[in-house]
């Protein structure tokens, strides 16, 4: 993706900054998760968090894309439920 915009025989190149952004802290993460699941009368367990959190090496799109998919379940979401 960023050749788009580095590499000179692109039509993008340097239309813009390129903006690295580091992972989310997991304890940040988790209270942000766990008080919209609660917000919405479910609950995200630190357990269940902190497993998917590793499996994705905390990258944010990968770890929404899974809370996105609990969230849909209509039992309490654990990491079973997602498991690979």
């Amino acid at each position: 993706m960023k050749k788009m915009f580095l590499s000179a025989k692109c039509p993008f190149f340097q239309s813009t900054q390129i903006l690295s952004i580091d992972k989310i802290n997991r304890d940040t993460y988790f209270r942000f998760a766990a008080d919209f699941f609660k917000s919405q009368n479910r609950e995200l367990t630190k357990e269940t968090f902190s497993a998917i959190y590793k499996e994705f090496d905390g990258h944010t799109w990968h770890i929404q894309t899974v809370f996105n998919r609990l969230y849909s379940y209509h039992e309490k979401p654990n990491y079973e439920q997602v498991k690979l």
